[in-house]
């Protein structure tokens, strides 16, 4: 038990940090557009990171929340497992 825990809680760090460097990554790169094109030219990085952020968030929620009730025993986890399921297979 202890063990899964632990890996559950890696796996959402890990998602967590990867997702960061990549919207700083883009936000990095939207920067140097704006200040060489012009503000027109980067609005599609604005999106991608809107984007990247929003499934993040919601992926990150609810792997929390799966943490909590697995560590609990709590007899949610199998619905929280499937909801899982289907924001990464959607996302």
């Amino acid at each position: 038990m202890t063990i899964a825990i632990a890996y559950f809680i890696m796996t959402i760090s890990l998602n967590a940090s990867a997702t960061v460097i990549i919207i700083a990554r883009l936000a990095f790169q939207r920067r140097r557009i704006v200040a060489v094109l012009g503000k027109d030219h980067a609005s599609n990085f604005t999106g991608i990171i809107a984007m990247l952020t929003e499934s993040a968030i919601m992926l990150l929620v609810c792997n929390v929340w799966f943490v909590v009730a697995f560590a609990r025993k709590a007899p949610v986890v199998d619905a929280i497992s499937q909801f899982i399921g289907h924001i990464q297979v959607c996302l």
